[in-house]
């Protein structure tokens, strides 16, 4: 999980950006002091520790807790580095390792000069710097984008996680101050958004990097503690009265609901879930809705935390807004008001959303849904080539490919003979075309192979949903199913094969958070989530 920034330096013609970034902050008032008391060390760790917790079990912070912090040279991210510097004065945490990230957006002819001032300005409070450079294409003006706050942005989000993975950061802080929490609040406002919860809590504490779906590392995967980062913000200044409220109410508002869908999902019952192929069933118990007391926002939330675990999307904050309709489907009677309708068959039987097919099963104990990724639209197809170095860490093998994401489902990454065979390799989906072929070379398989693809494609990808898979290329030819760890060998290798040098590690997206809520009240012999194989 990880960052969020600002601009290096502003100038007073610059309008400085504050990424709606769903992050929580502590205030004054949390920390029950006045507007103008100064913050004292002690202060700040309960604080910092009342969202922060790595402490041993001494209650002393770890040797060589590692911190990353965002500096922009502004009073915010100083007023940060000054009070963490001033940590190394407890006993508590002697051994703070701080790492200030200065961001050169290399916008400015100064730009660069203004980097260094403040890593000379870090090193006074004895705090050592990194300067991370945005790199534009080549050719490229950013003074004269006119996106280029949002193009600042994301290039930001991905040099600190690239920073964090670099330097083994495991916790990167980020300084604000109340106007950025009431200005988070006044923009949305005029954006009139629709529900008042999907935004106008204003900044959460912790959470995942955006814009950095394409690093590996910089999220959790499946099964593993991979986080690079918590990213936790404050600000310690006076917020006006009305904003404040406002954004308190929408906090306890959004809250409530999170309780509620989480107390829904505990009573869904997960059925199968299959990470090789994103096959998601479930049973939703009878008249649930009305059982929970749901409103039509519930029930798209609800659905949208269902959707993120099969669906290619990144959710955010607003991403239930788009689900309503689907969410009247499945839950009718939230906005029916002639009851004799629900007794009629449900039309459609399967809906389109969030780039995820959702489909009703038949089912005596509830309505069984399934999930999956829908099938892909023919202007759709997600190709990736792999290279034969990594572009994060210079201590990975070099004879393994880095790490790509592929369909925003799955990580992906091999190993072949050489760098040169490696990068000739593709991961595409798997076509018609591509299961004619297969069919054409069964019978030249060894048994226990042609055994295995069957029952991959029965268990885990039946009928259509086998051509949302990736398939690994080499030129045209078939050499893998990288997510069934299925590989085939060579045409010109059929008879007496021996398996090759060529080996992948496949990792599913980070569903953590919301698969631990559902219900996996199903028979203990029953293999409910079927994990990717790490390794062929």
């Amino acid at each position: 999980m990880l960052p969020g920034p600002h601009l290096a330096k502003h100038t007073t013609q610059e309008k400085r950006s504050h990424p709606e970034m769903p992050f929580r902050r502590i205030s004054t008032t949390a920390l029950g002091l006045r507007k103008d008391d100064p913050i004292s060390p002690s202060e700040f760790l309960n604080a910092l520790t009342s969202i922060w917790r790595p402490q041993d079990t001494s209650g002393r912070l770890p040797q060589a807790t590692k911190i990353g912090l965002c500096v922009s040279g502004g009073p915010d991210s100083m007023a940060l580095a000054f009070l963490f510097q001033q940590l190394r004065g407890l006993d508590i945490a002697p051994d703070l390792d701080l790492t200030a990230l200065i961001v050169d957006h290399s916008h400015r002819p100064d730009s660069r000069e203004e980097a260094l001032a403040v890593s000379t300005w870090l090193k006074d409070l004895s705090i050592k710097s990194k300067i991370l450079q945005l790199r534009w294409r080549p050719g490229q003006d950013p003074a004269r984008l006119t996106n280029f706050e949002t193009k600042a942005r994301s290039l930001r989000y991905q040099q600190f996680a690239y920073a964090c993975l670099g330097e083994n950061i495991r916790s990167l802080f980020l300084g604000h101050h109340a106007s950025d929490l009431a200005e988070t609040v006044i923009l949305r406002l005029a954006r009139a958004q629709k529900f008042i919860s999907a935004g106008l809590g204003g900044i959460k504490p912790v959470n995942g990097i955006p814009c950095c779906e394409s690093i590996f590392g910089a999220s959790c995967s499946l099964y593993e503690a991979s986080a690079v980062s918590d990213l936790v913000e404050f600000w310690y200044q006076h917020l006006t009265e009305s904003v404040l409220h406002l954004s308190a109410a929408s906090v306890r508002l959004g809250q409530a609901r999170t309780r509620k869908v989480e107390a829904l999902m505990n009573a869904t019952r997960l059925i199968y879930f299959d990470t090789r192929s994103s096959l998601l069933r479930l049973i939703v118990p009878i008249d649930i809705s009305n059982a929970y007391k749901l409103s039509e926002q519930d029930a798209a939330y609800y659905v949208t935390r269902l959707l993120s675990l099969v669906s290619p999307r990144t959710e955010t904050p607003r991403s239930f807004l788009d689900n309503i309709d689907v969410a009247r489907w499945m839950f009718p009677e939230l906005h029916v008001t002639n009851p004799s309708i629900l007794d009629k068959p449900r039309h459609p039987r399967s809906f389109t959303a969030g780039d995820a097919l959702i489909e009703r099963l038949p089912s005596l104990s509830g309505c069984c849904w399934q999930l999956t990724r829908r099938p892909f639209r023919a202007n759709e197809y997600p190709e990736t080539g792999f290279s034969s170095t990594s572009t994060y860490s210079e201590r990975i093998d070099r004879s393994w490919s880095g790490w790509r994401t592929w369909d925003g489902r799955f990580w992906i990454r091999i190993q072949a003979r050489n760098h040169s065979l490696l990068e000739q390799f593709k991961l595409r989906p798997l076509q018609r075309h591509d299961m004619e072929q297969l069919r054409a070379r069964e019978g030249l398989l060894p048994l226990a192979l042609k055994q295995k693809l069957r029952r991959a494609f029965r268990d885990a990808a039946p009928g259509k949903l086998r051509y949302t898979l990736p398939v690994l290329v080499h030129g045209e030819e078939l050499r893998g199913l990288p997510t069934l760890d299925i590989e085939l060998p060579p045409k010109d290798s059929l008879q007496g094969y021996v398996s090759s040098q060529l080996r992948w590690e496949v990792r599913y997206k980070v569903v953590t958070e919301t698969l631990q809520h559902l219900n996996r009240a199903a028979s203990p012999s029953h293999d409910l989530v079927k994990p990717l194989m790490a390794t062929t």
